[in-house]
């Protein structure tokens, strides 16, 4: 394989030099020919160059042969070893520009400045001893010119820290080929001349606030993104440009609203949803680009942003869904793309108007396009859409680029030959001074390019209604110049020509044929076309039907016969707005074709039969008189009146008009008077009286002077808003200038019909302040945090937060929590026996006299006819009595009678001196064991990999094919009978933090919010040396090598007092799959056990395949700072256990502390007999678990986390 792999590369390079050879007279100088000769020796490259500067890969300078650029491919089989150092290129002292591919280099190569270098890419390359592993250690080389480009790709860069503070030399940086790359700001400052940045395999965004050149980067992201690092995104300079490409398989928050100042933003994530749709106004994007957004990227079903339409923002977002169209679509005046988005909906109307095009390709659209589309440039190919397409899109079908936009339809028109009838363009306006058209119409298409002026297409163009109105504008033009002129159109098909007027005027007519009532007429400014503008022709008072016209001739047929007789007849002719009179003779077969040579042609019109010039009379005197051809003057019918007899004549009554009222007018235009200012009336006879001031929302009553209000407003002068009263106050007292009610004492309600009740008062205030009064039941509603409960919320609503309980022998009882100052029939029940006397009581603490009793109890409070039950939280205390110790220690052990506690043997751990001991301790997390270790096993163990899992929020220790698996499951409310109120999934929603704090003291926190400001915090710890702890009360030991975990619930809001909390811990193991049968003698299915023996510590332990997690609770807690009892239950399951950890009502604090460990079988065997002789190792690894729950939880303990993450951070998998 590798001898073909050979002789293919060889091939492709010769038939590449064979391809690309250049012009052979330009050679490269002597010392260079040298120079390269030695390269491609060195190297043995196979191909054989006859003159480099003609040859594909290098570039030399015209004239003298000097290199500049070379490009070489290296192949990995045939280099003999060599790594190319700087003083192999040196030679060439021109050299711009450097392409290495598949080359080992030195290290002095990668940060060695040329010094007319600009541009360093340096692929796929390998280095000595693979000193990139650990990242760049200097300032990467600076161009030679102002914009320099440095790229490399390397197997040795997958996983490292790229500080930018190497970067600041270079302006524009690509790394290739990363898998774990985490990017550090670390001292960049705003000296840095990077300006563009390209990562592949990030796992962060970096700081760059301080790079103040910086504008582009690029990242591709790898599974194990940091979202904490998203507040960097902010940083992100204002115009500058974010690409960022996450994988598919995760979905994050979307993220792009956080940086308003940055022009573009493109990136290709899953998006969950957002909280509400995103306004687009406020931002500076010019391009926002969204691809894979996946189904939840919507808000309840709409698209997730809108914008205002005079914002520019080109938005295009590919793979969501969407069940609402999107409302952006009618505001967007940019490039719009929802292409493959799953719309599964009817087409809507579209109610906008946008100058660039809507892509609305690849859904699943149904129903027809509306002709109100029609305002922008449309693509819906792929879609279920059908009918007819609109006229606007289908005159264009012959055009390639517009039938592809409603391809894969059924539309039943859509043919590239589609012939066009509703084609009509206009010239509405001509502006001269820049050679400038306005060009209207209908179905004048969304591209001017098909507008042609002497050959030329428009050299500019700017839209005003897409698809009805543009402006164009053709330089090489000179419209002032000229009385019309033709411009084509290229389409629709098939392309036609029209002429337009450049200064509009009066049709001119040039002769007039009459034959059998036909008109025809030639001349000039007639309408460019059929249906263009309004064309009418009236003869002698006849309408003449328009059969065809052009700018330069006319036809049109009477309606009826025209005049016989030698008489000259009124022809009219009318152009758009413009008309053209003139006398023509109608019998049959008339010329007409004398032009007039001085006729006015704003006050004469031409009798073309005979040349002569006669005046006109205005509009022809409206068909309601006698025009005087010579006078110009028209004699109106009785009834009409006006210079052109347009206006009707009335007369007035003559008995009111001038006469009854002296002052009063008649108009005869109406018939009515016109009365002096004093009255009014049709007759005049009515006084007529102004407001001396403004009516507001009203109006003045002329006869009595004074305003009368509209339905909405009052007052003397109308200026105030009426407003009604909600049921007109259910006849009680409204304020209309408020539209507010005024209820009397028994009532209430926004419309007085509710009664009033009062609550009970207790301290002078209703519920005592403590609960919401219900007026209108007069019930109160105690506050569930107030502590308080009863008609007034004045009785105790208490609780039992912990005990320190009696010795077996009775004594005295303390009870810590919330019992009020009142104290009603109170009686405190242990077990079945009453707690009597009681010795002390106040607010928060309760002293009693205990009875003699033994083991765990429930306890009964019962005061104020309220009873508080607390289950199993009562341990009577003993003294000088012997305990067992688990297991009898395994016989590998002393037990301390006194506590239950084992002390093992030698190389023996456990709880029950069960399992080998955990020498290895000294590692760190995920750090493997190779020597040591379970009593020193001569470096035989296989190792253990323990990796953070940010998830969860726990770990997963993994030795050889078994992972065991702790974490915290859920948290749950229980109320008074034991059932569960509400429970809280602790898995899949925490947020990792990481500060030098806490790695100092290998910790590792995680955070997570339930309710709305319930804080949770999960810790885990590394052990690194034995270590004797105390906590409440008791003393115990950890052993080094142990992983303590820790959880604190902060501010818990319970829904009852009478309810407490549980804790879920799981614990679990599993085999993972392996290929292999080297450790087959260790094989053994899973088994779980349990051990409760009343000492002061339970157990649990997890066995398979002589590896065992072994689980010890501390009995105790602390419960809002005081020491009490903790009880624990456990749920089996094949091969996990649920540990349930039942903590007291705790109102401001409880710690729990229980661990875990890690370790091996006594007959674990560390090397089986296989074939292969393989060895396999172990490390035992101890794993110590506190948990602190409720109000402000404190934390114990810490968490893991390897000291070498800060020197390499990227070294670490976190899964």
């Amino acid at each position: 394989m590798r001898d073909s792999n050979q002789i293919i590369y060889k091939s492709l390079l010769v038939l590449i030099f064979i391809l690309f050879s250049l012009d052979p007279t330009l050679t490269a100088t002597t010392n260079e020919i040298t120079c390269l000769n030695n390269f491609i020796s060195k190297f043995n490259i196979s191909t054989v160059y006859n003159n480099y500067c003609s040859s594909l890969g290098f570039r030399c300078l015209n004239g003298n042969g000097v290199v500049q650029k070379i490009s070489l491919f290296a192949n990995p089989y045939t280099t003999n070893g060599e790594y190319v150092v700087p003083t192999d290129l040196t030679c060439l002292p021109s050299l711009e520009e450097i392409y290495l591919y598949n080359f080992k280099v030195s290290q002095d190569l990668i940060y060695y400045k040329f010094p007319t270098v600009y541009t360093y890419n340096y692929t796929n390359i390998k280095t000595i001893d693979n000193s990139l592993t650990n990242g760049f250690t200097q300032l990467l080389p600076s161009s030679s010119q102002s914009y320099g480009y440095y790229q490399i790709s390397s197997d040795e860069l997958a996983s490292f820290t790229l500080k930018l503070s190497f970067l600041a030399n270079v302006q524009q940086f690509t790394l290739g080929g990363g898998s774990r790359v985490y990017i550090d700001c670390d001292s960049a400052y705003n000296t840095s001349k990077l300006v563009v940045l390209n990562v592949e395999g990030a796992i962060n965004y970096p700081n760059v606030t301080n790079l103040l050149k910086f504008q582009t980067q690029t990242y591709t992201f790898t599974e194990e993104f940091l979202v904490s690092s998203v507040s960097n995104f902010t940083t992100a300079p204002k115009y500058g440009s974010v690409t960022a490409n996450h994988p598919l398989s995760k979905i994050y928050q979307y993220y792009g609203d956080l940086n308003r100042n940055i022009y573009t933003f493109t990136s290709s994530a899953r998006y969950s949803a957002p909280p509400s749709i995103i306004d687009l106004s406020s931002f500076s994007f010019f391009y926002l680009t969204l691809y894979n957004v996946g189904p939840e990227f919507n808000v309840n079903g709409k698209f997730p942003f809108s914008i205002r339409p005079d914002r520019y923002t080109e938005v295009k977002v590919y793979g969501g869904n969407y069940t609402v169209f999107p409302d952006i679509i009618s505001t967007v005046n940019s490039d719009f793309s929802v292409k493959n988005n799953s719309l599964n909906m009817k087409l809507p109307n579209y109610n906008g108007i946008s100058r660039y095009p809507i892509d609305l390709s690849n859904n699943n659209l149904s129903g027809t396009i509306d002709k109100s589309w029609c305002k922008v440039s449309l693509n819906v190919a792929n879609n279920s859409l059908s009918g007819e397409i609109p006229s606007c899109y289908a005159c264009y079908l012959n055009v390639v680029d517009v039938y592809n936009n409603f391809i894969g339809n059924s539309f039943t028109n859509l043919n590239s030959n589609y012939q066009c009838t509703t084609f009509k363009p206009n010239i509405s306006r001509v502006y001269y001074s820049t050679n400038t058209l306005k060009i209207t119409g209908v179905d004048i298409g969304h591209d001017p390019r098909n507008y042609v002026y002497n050959g030329a297409t428009p050299d500019s163009w700017g839209t005003s209604v897409p698809g009805f109105e543009y402006t164009i504008t053709y330089n090489s033009a000179n419209f002032s110049k000229l009385s019309y002129f033709n411009l084509q159109f290229k389409n629709p098909i098939p392309a036609v020509t029209y002429t337009f007027p450049s200064i509009p005027q009066a049709p001119t007519p040039t002769s007039v044929k009459v034959i059998n009532d036909q008109l025809t007429i030639p001349g000039t400014f007639f309408s460019s076309y059929m249906g263009n503008l309004v064309q009418k022709v009236l003869v002698a008072g006849i309408d003449c039907t328009v059969t065809s016209v052009n700018f330069f001739s006319l036809t049109c047929n009477a309606v009826s016969p025209l005049p016989t007789t030698q008489d000259i007849q009124t022809l009219k002719i009318q152009t758009g707005n413009l008309t053209r009179r003139a006398f023509i003779k109608t019998v049959n077969e008339s010329l007409n074709n004398v032009l007039c040579t001085n006729c006015d042609g704003n006050d004469q019109a031409c009798d073309m039969s005979s040349g002569t010039c006669y005046a006109s009379c205005p509009n022809d005197c409206s068909g309601f008189g006698t025009c005087n051809n010579q006078t110009g003057v028209c004699t109106c019918d009785a009834n009409r009146q006006a210079l052109d007899c347009s206006l009707p004549y009335f007369e007035c009554p003559a008995d009111t008009c001038g006469i009854i009222i002296k002052n009063s007018i008649c108009n005869n235009q109406t018939g009515e008077c016109q009365c002096d200012s004093t009255h009014q009336g049709s007759d005049c006879l009515t006084p007529y009286i102004e407001c001396n001031f403004s009516c507001g929302f009203g109006t003045c009553n002329n006869q009595t002077g004074l305003c009368v209000c509209d339905s909405n407003h009052q007052g003397y002068y109308c200026n105030y808003p009426l407003v009604q009263c909600l049921n007109n106050c259910s006849g009680q007292y409204c304020d209309t200038y408020q539209g507010i009610c005024y209820c009397d004492p028994d009532h209430q309600g926004e419309d007085c019909s509710i009664d009033f009740k009062e609550c009970p008062v207790f301290n002078d205030y209703y519920c005592n302040d403590n609960g919401e009064c219900d007026f209108e039941t007069g019930i109160c509603s105690c506050f569930s945090n107030s502590s308080f409960t009863g008609p007034a919320c004045s009785i105790a609503d208490h609780y039992i937060s912990s005990v320190i309980p009696s010795f077996e022998e009775g004594g005295q009882a303390i009870f810590n929590g919330w019992f009020g100052d009142e104290h009603i029939d109170l009686s405190l029940t242990i077990g079945n026996k009453l707690c009597t006397p009681i010795l002390s009581l106040s607010p928060t603490t309760i002293v009693c006299n205990a009875s003699s009793g033994s083991g765990i109890k429930n306890v009964i409070l019962i005061q104020n006819d309220l009873t508080y039950k607390a289950n199993n939280i009562y341990l009577y205390k003993t003294q000088n009595k012997s305990l067992q110790c688990p297991n009898q220690c395994s016989n590998r052990g002393t037990c301390n009678t006194t506590t239950g506690e084992c002390t093992c043997n030698k190389g023996y751990g456990s709880f029950d001196c069960s399992t080998l001991s955990n020498d290895g301790g000294d590692k760190d997390l995920g750090e493997s064991n190779t020597s040591g270790g379970n009593g020193g096993n001569g470096g035989k163990n296989p190792p253990t990999e323990s990796v953070i899992d940010p998830n969860k929020g726990g770990a997963n220790v993994t030795n050889q094919e078994v992972n065991f698996q702790i974490y915290f499951k859920s948290l749950l409310e229980i109320d008074f009978n034991g059932n569960t109120v509400y429970e809280y999934s602790l898995q899949e929603n925490w947020n990792l933090e990481v500060n030098n704090e806490t790695l100092k003291e290998n910790k590792y926190v995680f955070k997570q919010t339930i309710q709305e400001s319930c804080l949770i915090i999960s810790t885990v710890e590394e052990i690194n040396e034995n270590k004797n702890l105390e906590f409440a009360g008791e003393t115990f030991k950890i052993e080094s090598g142990s992983i303590k975990f820790t959880i604190s619930i902060n501010n818990y809001q319970y829904k009852s007092s009478l309810n407490t909390l549980k804790l879920n811990f799981i614990s679990s193991v599993n085999q993972l799959s392996s290929n292999d049968n080297e450790n087959d003698c260790n094989e053994k299915q899973t088994s779980i056990t349990t051990n409760d023996n009343l000492s002061n510590y339970n157990y649990i332990k997890i066995s398979k395949n002589n590896k065992v997690l072994s689980g010890r609770f501390i009995n105790r807690l602390v419960s809002d700072g005081k020491s009490t009892f903790l009880s624990t239950t456990t749920t089996k399951d094949i091969d996990s256990i649920i540990v349930s950890l039942s903590l007291p009502h705790c109102t401001k604090e409880c710690i729990i502390d229980p661990d875990f460990s890690v370790l091996l079988e006594p007959d674990f065997k560390s090397e089986c007999e296989t074939d292969s002789d393989k060895r396999n190792w172990v490390i035992p690894i101890a794993v110590v678990l506190p948990v602190a729950g409720a109000a402000a939880l404190a934390t114990v303990g810490g968490l893991i986390y390897k000291k070498k993450f800060i020197e390499n951070p990227l070294k670490k998998k976190l899964q």
